[in-house]
């Protein structure tokens, strides 16, 4: 049905979170916040700008070499 149409199936590659940059980063400030409890969402939010303010940027740039984003 798909191909009378004119269109075509592209499958999509397995989902690797060691491909991601982004989930890495999250998983650095997962460690963080699951360190300090927090008893409103206000605190929260507080403490998850805190934890992204402390990602340090050659982290980030490491992050995207290690995924293959960066020559």
């Amino acid at each position: 049905m798909i191909e009378s149409v004119g269109a075509r199936v592209e499958y999509l590659p397995v989902y690797s979170p060691e491909f991601n940059p982004i989930e890495m980063m999250w998983s650095q400030l997962k460690s963080l916040v699951c360190k300090f409890r927090t008893e409103t969402m206000e605190l929260l939010v507080r403490l998850v700008e805190v934890a992204v303010s402390l990602v340090n940027l050659q982290c980030l740039n490491n992050w995207f070499t290690k995924c293959c984003y960066c020559a």
